[in-house]
């Protein structure tokens, strides 16, 4: 999982309608003893390169709000190379001590760019589909 601290990770419903996908996905993550869980409703849009998330208000989770997106495009002056766009936020509720959301919060963003990396590296089918869109 792209998510730090993930203990369970579950699709409970997926669907593709007008050309973009719907999964909606349900998250555990932790630190310190302190578990937190939380429903995503993720929209991929292959001809933008871009999947956006938010929460899944039909659902009660324990975050009060998460938002974000990851977007993909071909480097402008690096041919065969791409530019890798991400943005999350999350709203953690007053309940879930401070050094909690902490370790959480410090962890997302190296651990969201080490997974990418080990998710690239390596991956000649990943890198053949990007390029087949005119990603990379």
């Amino acid at each position: 999982s792209m998510v730090p601290n993930t203990k369970e990770c579950e699709v409970y419903q997926s669907k593709t309608s007008g050309g973009l996908r719907y999964d909606n996905v349900r998250m555990k993550v932790g630190a310190m003893g302190v578990g937190i869980e939380f429903f995503i409703a993720h929209t991929y849009d292959p001809k933008l390169s871009v999947m956006t998330w938010t929460l899944d208000y039909g659902r009660k989770s324990d975050v009060i709000d998460s938002v974000g997106y990851w977007g993909v495009e071909p480097h402008p002056t690096k041919p065969g190379q791409a530019r890798v766009f991400y943005s999350v936020d999350v709203a953690m509720p007053d309940w879930l001590p401070g050094f909690v959301v902490g370790i959480l919060n410090s962890k997302a963003l190296s651990d969201a760019e080490t997974n990418l990396r080990e998710l690239m590296n390596g991956n000649e089918a990943l890198a053949k589909e990007l390029q087949a869109r005119g990603v990379i």
